[in-house]
């Protein structure tokens, strides 16, 4: 496999089209793409590019092959982990969102039961609004 396809490789394990990297690295437009058809390699500017601003990926994996694509990584799982985290996160936030939301409807109707039980006190008290409450004076 050659360097051009390993760069792909990498541009798909980030979940960015190449490119993306084209765009951001001042790198002609289908230049990638144009490389994978004739020649399958990069030239030694594009290679330099790459490994100046692709700081997770190994350039020895890059250039040959050999290794693991990231420089470190362990740091790919910790990641991976924290962010399974977070997803388990907002799923209990979304359940206490859900639970809030009932609960303040459940208020709404206790509030409005509350409203309709000192109508009948007061009807019944023949009072005026005051909820059963005697004034002075």
């Amino acid at each position: 496999m050659k360097a051009i396809n390993r760069f792909i490789r990498y541009c798909d394990f980030k979940g960015v089209k190449p490119s993306r990297f084209e765009k951001d690295f001042g790198i002609s437009n289908g230049y990638f793409s144009v490389q994978l058809k004739r020649s399958g390699s990069l030239g030694e500017d594009t290679l330099k590019i790459i490994i100046d601003n692709c700081h997770d990926i190994d350039p020895e994996w890059l250039l040959t092959g050999k290794g693991n694509m990231m420089k470190n990584f362990e740091n790919i799982s910790m990641v991976s982990d924290i962010q399974e985290v977070y997803a388990k996160e907002d799923k209990i936030i979304a359940g206490l969102k859900s639970k809030i939301y009932y609960q303040d409807q459940i208020i709404d109707g206790l509030k409005r039961e509350n409203k309709l039980l000192w109508k009948i006190v007061d009807g019944e008290n023949g009072d005026n609004g005051d909820h059963g409450k005697k004034s002075i004076g």
